[in-house]
């Protein structure tokens, strides 16, 4: 596979927002759906720069998103295809998005950028471009994604846990 640029992609928050939320929310409660489609809560919009972000910097994306919990990878990938990402995800991650990396060799991961609305990344924060709950992935995070993903990743002897 050579060294990849790693998307480590937050959903909630990030391709999606609160005011997209509660209008999806108030919908299947007016139509009084019980079985709601859950991709419908993903903005199209958002994973199309996701998608630009990966394609400019040849990055592929790994689910760092408490959805892996309760949606399988497959599902999770499928929904992201058809909103528009033009790539199959490479994975999700388990616990922490360092646990993923130490199960990767050094020479396999080039760079990460973090997509996320929390901030709970503690030494990862300068691979951390913060979105927030109410507007999701913006256009102006685009190139901030990017300038992280071009600075390449400091090797650390041992691993953090």
């Amino acid at each position: 596979m050579g060294r990849v640029k790693i998307v480590f992609l937050d959903i909630d928050g990030v391709l999606n927002h609160s005011e997209w939320l509660y209008e999806i929310q108030a919908r299947w409660k007016q139509m009084r759906i019980a079985d709601p489609d859950f991709s419908e809560m993903i903005d199209e919009r958002a994973v199309k720069l996701v998608d630009e972000i990966c394609r400019t910097a040849d990055a592929r994306v790994v689910i760092s998103s408490s959805w892996r919990i309760c949606h399988r990878p497959g599902q999770l990938n499928a929904w992201l295809r058809a909103k528009g990402l033009s790539q199959n995800i490479l994975g999700v991650r388990g616990n922490e998005i360092q646990l993923w990396l130490d199960e990767h060799d050094d020479k396999d991961v080039k760079s990460i950028v973090i997509l996320d609305d929390d901030s709970d990344m503690a030494h990862l924060m300068p691979r951390l471009v913060q979105t927030h709950f109410s507007a999701g992935l913006l256009p102006d995070h685009v190139p901030l994604a990017l300038a992280v993903l071009d600075r390449p990743m400091k090797r650390k002897r041992g691993k953090r846990r």
